[in-house]
């Protein structure tokens, strides 16, 4: 989910896009009343996306990778584990959800970026795709390429996912930004960033990119959070080369300044970890920049964070009763803000927390938050089905919050 000036653009179940009006009414002029499946092609292959963003001129990227159609595999790992061939791929939509035709190739582009697997660095097949993607203020897309790896982080079980390697920026045209990493748009490559397939691309206000994700493929080992340049290089003090990694701690969200949110949970407890911009615990919130907050006994939860302009912290969960499951009942909404000293702000709802029902929902199999330019916050609950997989119906429900 993203918002712009025009409204909140949201990508549901993978399947389709949904842009709504500042008013939460779907943008009639978009897709057919505001909603738009995604595009089934791109270059002649079978188009898959990941994530969404909007322009400051309301036109739409879509994020993900393209397989060719008559899905043809490569061996990968010790094992020979088929993998499909893919390459990363970007699609733009105009503001009534027509491709772009002023975009790369017809409104998409597609290339390896020259991301190998390591496994496979003298193989000509590529096996890429794109794990997050957002846009800069001058329009310009920025996102994460990642290739299939073979890992085996425990005992018993091997793990191949489309491991982050390298960011990419293009122009607002579509073609690789020569200002941007070695002059052919791509940054610095990290060979030994595991993660899940899917990661979180943040902009700090100057544009440097911030990336966010999973320390540990298959088996998760902790949180690495990535900072570079505007100009595409490591960040210069952060870490090593641009690169830090937090053990046992699981990345929610960036703050505003190019800080961090993580957790882990534990007895019972969320432990939350806010980092400043270097990358070090924020000694304003908890004393050492870490608080424990207790979790609602007898249900299930889905949590994630995001942080204002004022130095707040919210911290955002579903909470699901009596469990997840075919016995659930009710799906609940709970936002509970922090100050900047990690303590609960008795300003806001009750005890500094809001609690509110997701209508029609027993189990919630997602959330998606942002802060829009007014400062509310937005949460996208992606519903799921009462069964032991908890698949997503492709139905959603977005609850907007006033802060102040």
């Amino acid at each position: 989910m993203a918002t712009g000036q025009r409204g909140t653009i949201a990508l549901l179940n993978r399947k389709q896009v949904v842009l709504l009006t500042a008013r939460g009414a779907p943008d009639r002029r978009f897709g057919h009343d505001g909603i738009l499946a995604v595009p089934v092609r791109a270059a002649g292959w079978s188009f898959h996306a990941a994530s969404v963003a909007i322009d400051s001129r309301g036109r739409v990227l879509l994020f993900g990778w393209v397989v060719p159609l008559r899905n043809r595999t490569i061996a990968v790992g010790p094992y020979l584990e088929r993998v499909a061939i893919s390459r990363a791929a970007v699609l733009r939509l105009l503001p009534d959800g027509q491709l772009d035709a002023g975009f790369g190739q017809g409104g998409a582009v597609v290339s390896d970026f020259g991301v190998r697997a390591e496994a496979l660095e003298e193989r000509i097949e590529p096996t890429t795709a794109i794990a997050g993607g957002t846009v800069d203020s001058l329009d310009r897309p920025l996102f994460s390429v990642g290739a299939a790896e073979w890992e085996s982080p425990c005992a018993g079980h091997s793990y191949i996912g489309w491991l982050p390697k390298t960011i990419v920026r293009l122009t607002s045209s579509g073609e690789p930004d020569a200002e941007f990493g070695q002059g052919n748009g791509v940054g610095p490559i990290f060979p030994k960033f595991s993660g899940t397939p899917f990661v979180s691309l943040g902009l700090t206000a100057d544009d440097q990119p911030l990336m966010g994700g999973t320390l540990g493929g298959g088996c998760p080992e902790g949180a690495s959070v990535i900072r570079l340049s505007e100009a595409g290089a490591p960040l210069p003090g952060y870490g090593s080369d641009g690169r830090k990694d937090f053990r046992n701690l699981r990345f929610l969200a960036f703050t505003p300044g190019g800080g961090a949110i993580l957790e882990r949970q534990r007895f019972g407890t969320e432990i939350v970890r806010r980092l400043t911009p270097q990358g070090e615990p924020d000694p304003i919130f908890g004393g050492d920049g870490t608080i424990t907050l207790k979790r609602t006994p007898g249900g299930s939860y889905s949590l994630t964070a995001a942080a204002d302009s004022k130095g707040r912290t919210l911290i955002i969960s579903s909470f699901t009763l009596p469990s997840a499951g075919l016995q659930a009942k009710r799906a609940f909404i709970i936002v509970e803000r922090l100050t900047p000293s990690g303590r609960r702000d008795s300003s806001f709802g009750r005890r500094g927390r809001i609690v509110v029902p997701v209508p029609g929902a027993r189990n919630v199999g997602s959330l998606q938050v942002s802060l829009d330019q007014a400062g509310r916050l937005l949460v996208l609950s992606e519903l799921a089905r009462a069964d032991e997989n908890e698949t997503l119906t492709g139905a959603a429900v977005l609850t907007r919050f006033l802060l102040d």
